[in-house]
């Protein structure tokens, strides 16, 4: 089993009940334009996130509530439930922005984020 896989397993049991439907969920192969991408069958996160386990836990949960409430947008009780859980999660560690915002922070500095676009670049 995965990292990816151990990490949703455990996170449809801890704060989804198991309701979760099952996904093959993996680091992409290529280079995305997102940090994740959750579709019907699988959720894919960008290879950039392997070397940031809090923003790579933060981006794993925001997919995984697009599966369970079935949601492609960020309506209210997306972004409801995405706080709720956030606070569980991460508790006194701060919030996952704080963890994806040192990430920005460190691949901005090392050339590896497109500011203008919001993007991750290639490569690490």
């Amino acid at each position: 089993m995965t990292y990816l896989e151990q990490m949703f397993n455990k996170f449809n049991g801890d704060y989804f009940g198991g309701r979760v439907p099952r996904l093959d969920i993996r680091f992409s192969s290529l280079h995305i334009p997102e940090w994740g991408y959750c579709c019907q069958d699988y959720i894919i996160i960008s290879p950039v996130l392997k070397k940031y386990q809090l923003a790579c836990e933060g981006i794993v949960i925001h997919e995984m509530i697009h599966a369970y409430l079935y949601e492609d947008d960020h309506t209210r009780p997306f972004m409801d439930l995405q706080r709720k859980i956030n606070k569980r999660h991460f508790g006194n560690k701060g919030n996952h922005a704080i963890h994806f915002d040192k990430m920005i922070k460190d691949l901005t500095k090392r050339g590896r984020y497109d500011i203008l676009n919001h993007n991750p670049l290639g490569g690490l």
